[in-house]
């Protein structure tokens, strides 16, 4: 086993190598380069940010990896702002997707990137923000940071978390991730089997309190949703909601459309990745016409079949809309989020890559979720769908 200095000083190399990375693949990737531009004067944008807090009251600074982690954070974050008012909010993001949807979230006091994470800008971080208080939502462990917080005795938290053995902290080569966990002051995890494995680590600070998207998700059903555009889309027609899409869900429902489009549905597709040469793409490879929400009128929504819902922060309430949905990530790193689909009771449609989500696992033991491989299986399970007895006990 490396001894703990090795550890870490491969750690901070590998940080490095992955800011110079970033940073070069910014010439070619518009994500990379946002990824960078965010970070430029980072710390005297935050110097000016910090006159909007109020100097004499507390601040709990809550981070997020990107859009998913802050869904799970949000019921937390709106919950401390109503029963505190006073306090400073401080929300920062890892990834440019999450900040640019969420730059201007209101219940937040100040909105921010995390710097790259070495000692120093650790340091310069937790000086100008002065956290009462630090929650960290699910998967993001940042060394510097969280012993920083750990020298200045700030309480800190880790929420909505979820473990499994083969991850870091259980391996043998791990003590440098397995002294990150014990840097929380307590651990509030999704599910037992989580907790589990904690408490064999001896981590003395872990509670089971579910998961918060489903919190979020029960509060998004609940508002309204008033989007005329879909509801001239939408008419009277069973819709198929594409949730989070990427090129390999795509390729599936694209042979769908072209080969077993089911009679007098129409279809809303929303893809991950919103970019221009992302949509013109889609729109080229769909076997028939399609509209993007954004570009349309009452005239063209009316009579399209398939419609491109091409703006962020809309499909959680789209879902509504539903009477099916596939959920897209489950051909590459892991499906998105299920729970904004099943909270509307559609069932739903994913690859084969989700057992590693207890949401996903538990709908498919339930049965109202099914994980799909081919196209041979996608049009088995959508003809099963369409007889009543099959919907209703799948939704």
């Amino acid at each position: 086993m490396l001894p703990h200095s090795a550890q870490l000083l491969l750690y901070r190399i590998a940080v490095r190598l992955y800011g110079w990375l970033i940073g070069l693949a910014g010439f070619f990737h518009p994500k990379a380069r946002l990824w960078t531009q965010g970070r430029q004067d980072l710390f005297g944008r935050l110097k000016e940010g910090r006159k909007s807090l109020r100097p004499d009251c507390p601040t709990v600074w809550v981070h997020c990896a990107s859009v998913g982690e802050f869904e799970q954070g949000r019921p937390l974050i709106e919950a401390l702002r109503d029963r505190q008012p006073d306090l400073n909010i401080v929300l920062s993001f890892f990834s440019p997707s999450g900040y640019q949807l969420r730059k201007n979230y209101p219940v937040a006091d100040l909105v921010c990137y995390l710097p790259l994470d070495t000692p120093g800008n650790a340091r310069r971080f937790l000086d100008l923000l002065d956290p009462a208080l630090a929650i960290f939502v699910k998967y993001e462990f940042w060394f510097e940071h969280l012993a920083e917080l750990n020298r200045r005795k700030v309480p800190t938290f880790l929420i909505s978390a979820v473990f499994r053995p083969k991850q870091v902290f259980f391996r043998w080569y791990g003590s440098l991730f397995r002294q990150m966990l014990r840097t929380f002051d307590a651990i509030f995890v999704q599910e037992r089997s989580s907790a589990e494995l904690l408490e064999e680590l001896r981590h003395p600070r872990v509670l089971v309190a579910g998961d918060t998207r489903v919190d979020r998700v029960c509060q998004v059903a609940g508002q309204v949703f008033d989007t005329p555009l879909l509801d001239v889309f939408t008419g009277s027609s069973p819709l198929l909601i594409a949730g989070s899409t990427w090129p390999e869900d795509e390729q599936l429902l694209i042979e769908h459309l072209k080969n077993g489009a089911l009679p007098n549905w129409k279809y809303l597709i929303v893809p991950h990745e919103l970019t221009s040469a992302r949509l013109e793409e889609l729109q080229a490879a769909l076997p028939m016409p399609s509209i993007r929400f954004t570009r349309s009128g009452r005239e063209e929504a009316e009579s399209a079949r398939i419609m491109i819902l091409d703006t962020m922060g809309m499909l959680s309430g789209a879902y509504r809309y539903g009477r099916i949905a596939w959920i897209g990530g489950g051909f590459g790193a892991g499906i998105h989020n299920v729970l904004e689909a099943a909270v509307y009771g559609l069932p739903t449609l994913f690859g084969t890559r989700y057992r590693k989500f207890p949401e996903a696992t538990a709908l498919v033991s339930a049965g109202g979720a099914f994980p799909v491989d081919t196209y041979e299986t996608l049009q088995q399970t959508l003809r099963s769908l369409q007889d009543a007895t099959s919907y209703e006990r799948a939704s």
